[in-house]
């Protein structure tokens, strides 16, 4: 797995977390997300579905693409 890029508002580095999905969706898979854990940012994560990636290796390909500030 890629190592996680720092996030862009704080720079502090991020997690990657796995959403359980709820007794009253059993269908549901596990999915994922990232987290940053000092300023609380989410990528990917939807209040009604949970995480918008079905593993971690997605989440984590989706945060690094994400362009870096110019400057």
């Amino acid at each position: 797995m890629n190592e996680l890029k720092p996030c862009p508002f704080c720079g502090n580095l991020p997690v990657v977390a796995k959403y359980e999905p709820r007794l009253y969706r059993p269908v549901m898979n596990h999915t994922y997300c990232i987290v940053c854990c000092e300023c609380e940012m989410m990528f990917g994560w939807d209040y009604d579905y949970g995480g918008r990636f079905d593993t971690e290796e997605e989440a984590v390909e989706a945060w690094n693409r994400r362009e870096e500030p110019c400057g």
